[in-house]
């Protein structure tokens, strides 16, 4: 995602980062909240997004892709993991994420529908998980 400014409505000040706010993809931004309230605390996040460009074709393709992911503020241990998702531990924090690959089984570009449709499966997946999941103790 591209890095968002923030203006204040009153004032019309503009921030880089504003004290009380921060973004987020839209559709996993009920995930990263529940997260937060629930004590999975957050540092970054991506829904995924369709880039597609011209490689140079030596490069493999199944290094073609994005994904949805959560970067942790720390470690946590999460009771399960949603399907499809790994967890990894980047040194004192966690992240979970899912590869989207730009190439169907077939090794064709995937349309914006067929990523579209991979993507929403996923974050709905990601979603529940996260509606589920219970209260960190702190």
């Amino acid at each position: 995602m591209d890095r968002c400014y923030f203006i204040e409505k009153e004032t019309f000040e503009i921030y880089e980062e504003h004290p009380k706010v921060f973004s987020c993809d839209p559709m996993i931004a009920k995930v990263i909240s529940k997260l937060n309230k629930l004590g999975y605390y957050t540092l970054a996040s991506c829904e995924s997004h369709y880039e597609i460009k011209e490689y140079d074709i030596s490069y493999p393709k199944e290094k073609m892709v994005t994904g949805i992911y959560i970067l942790f503020k720390s470690k946590y241990e999460f009771p399960n993991i949603p399907e499809g998702f790994i967890v990894e531990e980047l040194g004192e924090k966690t992240c979970l994420s899912h590869t989207i690959n730009y190439f169907n089984a077939s090794g064709n570009y995937k349309n914006r529908t067929e990523f579209e449709q991979e993507k929403e499966k996923y974050c709905k997946i990601i979603t529940e998980w996260a509606m589920n999941l219970p209260e960190r103790e702190r």
